[in-house]
């Protein structure tokens, strides 16, 4: 299945062909910023693309809307992709011959030399790691199995974070690892929130209603506090969170606006975001794109969240909504806290431009790229200084 057809096939026989693979085109961390990759290597003259093993889902709508073809396996489990090899390398081989970007280390990576795909792959811990703890004894003996087979020379390993390196390294992950942070698109006018003392502090939140991301936290914290929430994003959670709010009665300070589009539009029309996530992070590109847009972040002090934010933002322990509570009311004491959004940008703009972002991939992936005409001088990479091209580390096996 293909979602777009691209009208200049005959030019992109010419260019490189780059597919980032995800297992489903759901709108989570993972999918978006492969979205923007994609669409920031096209502009950039790369012919990448994205492939979904199952469904496209609603991802595709803004793929067509930003013109970044996607095709579609239509397999009923990521897993199924053992059954239909041949299929899968002749997918492969059209839409990303040149390279590709998976989105986990693991066993697909893998299958792929076994198949005898020959391009250069990068394969990114976004943080199933993370998630150890949480699975069954099968999952964790299953992804353990996984990540052992997919330990090759034959792919880049890339960490979104240094927390993930260190998490990659704590579970003996061996070998070498590229660091290269998630990035967002900067719109060119990020001003400070406008807020004048008395009225409602509006707190955003972007994300997946689901467990984890602490949403419950953050309706309980504005009980009796002169705040709204803005929730932008959807999830199987929704209805619960929808009658949590009317247990605790504050239907009117709670909006559920679902997924929406214009990421930068959201948060300008809100003070400050916040990142309530109860589970820890491999990165958190919500709190980066409220960054961009020149707010102050509150964030719950998971490690990677502590590394983005930086000093950025105000941090609080994670699953206390008293504690989100307490840094509301001292933003509503003292607005001027809220001046952090400058801060905020400028970190945004010194390490998560997309742009950067875009070309540490160009150069693992080993393709050329031609400068967009709208950039202006040399972009700065924030790994610059780091002693290590591209943030590169090696990780022992212990």
């Amino acid at each position: 299945m293909t979602g777009h057809s691209d009208n200049e096939l005959d030019k992109g026989a010419t260019r490189p062909r780059i597919a980032f693979v995800c297992w489903r085109g759901a709108i989570g961390g993972t999918e978006t910023h492969s979205h923007l990759l994609a669409r920031e290597l096209r502009a950039v003259d790369v012919d990448a693309s994205m492939l979904f093993i199952e469904d496209g889902g609603p991802l595709t709508g803004r793929l067509e809307r930003d013109l970044v073809p996607w095709h579609a396996l239509g397999l009923a489990r990521g897993r199924a992709v053992l059954r239909h090899p041949r299929r899968f390398l002749r997918t492969l081989n059209a839409v990303g011959a040149d390279g590709l970007v998976l989105p986990d280390v693991g066993l697909l990576g893998a299958v792929l030399r076994l198949l005898g795909y020959r391009g250069p792959v990068v394969a990114v811990d976004h943080g199933s790691l993370l998630q150890l703890s949480r699975m069954s004894p099968w999952k964790r003996m299953r992804l353990r199995l996984a990540r052992a087979a997919a330990r090759s020379p034959d792919y880049e390993h890339v960490v979104v974070s240094e927390a993930m390196r260190e998490e990659v390294l704590r579970h003996r992950g061996g070998g070498c690892c590229t660091l290269i942070y998630n990035g967002v698109e900067l719109s060119p006018s990020s001003d400070p929130p406008q807020y004048t003392p008395g009225e409602r502090l509006i707190v955003g939140i972007a994300g997946r209603l689901a467990t984890g991301k602490g949403i419950e936290f953050a309706i309980r914290s504005i009980v009796g506090r002169h705040a709204r929430l803005r929730i932008a994003g959807d999830g199987p959670y929704r209805e619960r969170f929808e009658a949590l709010t009317g247990e605790l009665g504050v239907e009117a300070q709670v909006e559920f606006l679902g997924w929406v589009d214009d990421i930068t539009g959201f948060w300008r029309g809100c003070h400050v975001g916040l990142v309530p996530s109860t589970h820890s992070e491999s990165f958190g590109l919500a709190a980066v794109e409220a960054m961009a847009a020149g707010r102050a972040v509150i964030a719950c002090s998971h490690p990677a969240l502590i590394e983005v934010v930086g000093s950025s933002g105000l941090l609080v322990p994670p699953s206390s909504s008293s504690a989100i509570g307490e840094e509301i009311d001292r933003l509503l004491a003292q607005p001027e806290l809220l001046r952090l959004g400058l801060l905020a940008r400028e970190r945004a703009e010194r390490l998560f431009d997309i742009r950067c972002c875009a070309q540490a991939y160009a150069k693992l992936l080993r393709v050329r790229t031609t400068p967009r005409s709208r950039d202006t001088g040399k972009l700065r990479s924030p790994y610059a200084g780091r002693g290590e091209e591209l943030g590169r580390s090696s990780l022992e096996s212990a």
